[in-house]
């Protein structure tokens, strides 16, 4: 059985959780046929990016698509400690004020926290990005 937006949320265990990461902003994807043939891959930069709307076209031009937040809340469930070692981003984003948004899963003073990104920022190499690759 599907699982709503608040029931896979508090699936992660989330300390502290920004209060514009709700359904409203971050629908769920629909379950849609192919997506057994898709997981979740974690990305990591080499090196310090500046993501922006450009390098999110260039990952999918790559062969990745991006991770939405059903997708993503059931890989943080499942990888609870991932966020205590580094933050992981949710490559989709949301619209506020003229600015783009992304879910950031991270800990503060040990507890796991979801807050936001702008896209157009400068993210370290120690950040995670979760995309879709093909099996």
């Amino acid at each position: 059985m599907a699982k709503t937006f608040r029931e896979l949320l508090d699936a992660c265990g989330q300390g502290e959780i920004d209060s514009c990461f709700n359904d409203d902003n971050f629908p769920l994807e629909p379950h849609l046929p192919g997506d057994d043939e898709w997981e979740v891959y974690e990305h990591r930069f080499p090196f310090a990016v500046h993501m922006d709307l450009g390098n999110f076209s260039s990952l999918e031009r790559a062969g990745f698509r991006l991770c939405g937040p059903r997708r993503a809340m059931e890989f943080v469930a499942a990888h609870p400690e991932l966020q205590l070692d580094h933050p992981i981003v949710v490559t989709a984003y949301y619209c506020e004020l003229g600015g783009l948004y992304m879910p950031v899963f991270s800990a503060k003073d040990g507890k796991r926290v979801l807050t936001f990104g702008a896209v157009g920022s400068d993210f370290s190499p120690r950040f995670g990005w979760l995309l879709l690759c093909r099996k």
